[in-house]
């Protein structure tokens, strides 16, 4: 009877991603009656971390391509959520004028500080550990980013890119430019080890869907330019 109950309260739990190594990968492979007790969530989860393994070749100085770990540091930074707040915030504080350009920024400040919440939220009720290879030497981290799906700069990237795409005018080279740097940021999470490549697939998808969300609930210019004043006014 008390198995029962217990079995009932353990269903109630949050959802979990139960945690593989590679080296649990490699021992299945010996042993075949592992793998017929596993769901098929379970086996995909193993194949993500194989996979994940096998492709952080930037996740330290000694891999295969540890040479270029700066190079992926500094795409990490290049979307990283600080910088682009940051950046938002001083560009809303110049520019003076009621004009498209301050609708667009409080929009995008909209978009940023949305996508920390939901992927703060994501990371905390999957709660996935990230990869065994990474090294935890990211620029400013929380609590919540000991978490690995999804990957908050993944989905930063993809949002970014849509919401530019969408709303200010590029040009044919700019936009192409932003495209790559937006895969190569994505890329960049596994090949640094930093993520799982299943949190950046989803990561990515999730970061098209919030363009969706923010496309749907766009703030209109009354409320940009009265948001752009207030922030005026407390630097004054």
């Amino acid at each position: 009877m008390e198995g029962h109950q217990e079995s009932r309260y353990r269903c109630k739990e949050p959802p979990r991603f139960k945690e593989f190594s590679s080296r649990d990968v490699s021992d299945s492979s010996k042993v075949g009656g592992d793998d017929d007790e596993e769901t098929t969530v379970e086996k995909l989860i193993r194949i993500d971390v194989a996979l994940t393994d096998k492709l952080a070749v930037c996740a330290s100085k000694d891999r295969q391509l540890g040479y270029l770990r700066p190079v992926m540091k500094l795409l990490e930074l290049s979307c990283h959520g600080i910088p682009w707040i940051a950046i938002t915030l001083l560009l809303m504080w110049k520019l003076e004028n009621k004009t498209r350009t301050q609708e667009i920024l409080v929009n995008l400040m909209a978009g940023l500080i949305y996508d920390l919440i939901l992927v703060g939220i994501l990371k905390t009720v999957f709660h996935r550990r990230r990869p065994g290879v990474n090294k935890m030497d990211m620029f400013v981290t929380v609590s919540v980013d000991k978490y690995s799906f999804p990957s908050g700069h993944t989905t930063r990237a993809a949002m970014l890119l849509h919401f530019f795409l969408e709303n200010v005018s590029l040009g044919v080279l700019c936009s192409v430019l932003f495209i790559i740097w937006a895969l190569c940021v994505s890329i960049s999470r596994v090949l640094l080890g930093r993520h799982h490549t299943f949190d950046v697939i989803c990561g990515f998808i999730i970061g098209l869907l919030e363009y969706a969300v923010i496309f749907r609930y766009w703030l209109p210019p009354v409320i940009c330019y009265s948001a752009v004043e207030y922030i005026q006014t407390i630097n004054q």
